[in-house]
């Protein structure tokens, strides 16, 4: 049997970055997770989810959302996964098994708190201040 009549996925051409842009769209459309599309999906916008703009500008808070990997213009609920995504990488309980060490990963954990605390107060504060 020849195999000159096969097609070799290794040698066939790349796709695109716009044909890749489009599969994903279409994807995300058959999923049901094209929030543009189906309004329905969307969260329903409040302004105590959010900082305000001069809370974004303040600079504990730019070093706290730094601290934690999320944007200023994060939600409440992004801040949230953001918190336990990283804690869950520097916590002293994980860090022998990650080969970090113990001194070190207590101090992170301990900034990454701190941090966390400081962004929940400032949603707090803009909770307060909307009712």
């Amino acid at each position: 049997m020849s195999r000159s009549n096969t097609t070799d996925d290794r040698t066939a051409a790349p796709i695109s970055a716009a044909a890749s842009a489009r599969a994903h769209r279409a994807y995300r459309n058959t999923m049901g997770l094209l929030t543009a599309t189906r309004p329905e999906l969307r969260p329903a916008p409040t302004i105590a989810n959010h900082l305000t703009t001069a809370q974004q500008t303040d600079p504990d808070i730019a070093l706290a959302c730094a601290t934690l990997g999320v944007w200023v213009s994060a939600s409440r609920d992004d801040v949230h996964r953001g918190y336990k995504r990283i804690v869950r990488e520097w916590h002293p309980d994980h860090a022998v098994a990650n080969g970090i060490d113990l001194d070190e990963a207590t101090r992170r954990t301990q900034n990454i708190t701190i941090a966390y605390r400081t962004l929940m107060q400032a949603f707090d504060a803009n909770r307060a201040s909307t009712n």
